[in-house]
């Protein structure tokens, strides 16, 4: 039997990273850990990855949350962690 910690480390994923998907897509935790391994295999994965740990920051922050810093801690490891992929919002659009 797999526990949680072996589901974590067959993803290049953190548990912190986990729980900001999960937060920002309302997702269960195990949902959220297949939803982000699924990302990582995609080029724009990545950034996107990125993208809910700055929603959850932002929201955080214009809530005027306790998770603050905590989740601007997430944001920046997010971001040392998965540095690459390409953004698909600034690809350009073919007619």
């Amino acid at each position: 039997m797999l526990t949680w910690n072996d589901c974590i480390d067959l993803t290049d994923l953190t548990p912190e990273e986990v729980e900001a998907i999960a937060q920002h897509e309302h997702l269960t935790a195990m949902a959220a850990l297949t939803k982000g391994a699924h990302l990582l295999h995609q080029a724009w994965g990545e950034p996107a990855l990125r993208q809910m740990a700055w929603d959850n920051l932002r929201h955080a922050v214009g809530q005027h949350g306790q998770r603050t810093r905590q989740l601007e801690a997430v944001f920046f490891d997010t971001c040392a962690h998965h540095p690459g992929g390409s953004d698909r919002r600034r690809l350009p659009r073919i007619l």
